[in-house]
């Protein structure tokens, strides 16, 4: 007999995410560090708030990848 490994179903499903759990999570860290550089090195001083609102640029990247990291 047969059996459906289609993703849609519960077994598809759970090995395709233990398949993409890993490249998933390099992407992961690769954006956060390129967000990190483009954040502290080339994102220019604003005239009025100086370097703290440097921090818009590593927060949104962040909260962007949130999902990646609750999947559980």
């Amino acid at each position: 007999m047969k059996t459906n490994k289609s993703i849609l179903t519960p077994e598809g499903m759970y090995g395709f995410a233990g398949k993409a759990l890993r490249p998933c999570f390099i992407l992961a860290i690769i954006v956060i560090l390129a967000a990190m550089y483009v954040g502290f090195f080339l994102a220019p001083v604003d005239g009025t708030q100086g370097n703290s609102y440097r921090i818009l640029y590593i927060h949104v990247a962040c909260a962007c990848l949130t999902p990646v990291f609750s999947v559980t």
